[in-house]
């Protein structure tokens, strides 16, 4: 089970590989992100979830043109 750091609420939300988010609450696909609790990225987050991160976050910049 995963829990945020910040509150440990153990309902978290993952868009890519080891990046969550600590959620108030989720309703069908609607999601409500908790901003008091920060995003995080576990320490112990495989080498391979982390480059697929990249390589998304790669991907993303380019559409937005950053």
């Amino acid at each position: 089970m995963i829990r945020c750091p910040t509150c440990g609420n153990d309902v978290v939300y993952s868009p890519v590989p080891s990046l969550y988010f600590c959620l108030e609450k989720m309703l069908g696909e609607n999601i409500t992100i908790s901003v008091e609790c920060k995003a995080w990225v576990p320490e112990d987050a495989p080498a391979a979830d982390l480059l697929k991160m990249t390589e998304r976050i790669e991907k993303l910049a380019l559409e937005l043109r950053l």
